[in-house]
């Protein structure tokens, strides 16, 4: 998915609940800067981010 439909998508979903909480699950391979992105436009639109980690 592109980043610019990332903010169509979840303004779809908030339009649906009250609250929307999203867990974002990342591969290692992905950039900090793309992740920091994706928690931005969800910030901006008052949704909900939780980073999902893996236990080492």
């Amino acid at each position: 998915m592109s980043f610019d439909q990332i903010q169509p998508r979840l303004l779809t979903y908030k339009q649906q609940t009250d609250e929307l909480t999203i867990v974002l699950y990342v591969d290692r391979t992905v950039a900090i800067q793309d992740v920091v992105q994706i928690m931005d436009i969800a910030n901006k639109m008052g949704v909900k981010l939780v980073l999902a980690t893996e236990p080492k």
